[in-house]
């Protein structure tokens, strides 16, 4: 997720059915600026239905690595 171009719309997070994604929190008191975040990424079944419907286009999906 990109998060200098994402606007933080929440369509991916309200596509998301593994409720894996996020809005971020403010860094500081004041701090307007907010963008999508992978929450909890054991929950994220890698369907890439938020990379779909982001209308920015600012997430790419990546293979994960299998567990050792």
């Amino acid at each position: 997720i990109d998060g200098e171009l994402c606007s933080a719309c929440q369509i991916c997070v309200t596509f998301c059915a593994a409720k894996a994604l996020a809005i971020s929190e403010p860094r500081a008191r004041g701090d307007v600026e907010a963008h999508c975040v992978l929450s909890k990424p054991e929950k994220c079944v890698g369907c890439g239905r938020c990379a779909q419907e982001c209308p920015a286009g600012v997430i790419e999906m990546k293979e994960r690595r299998a567990a050792v």
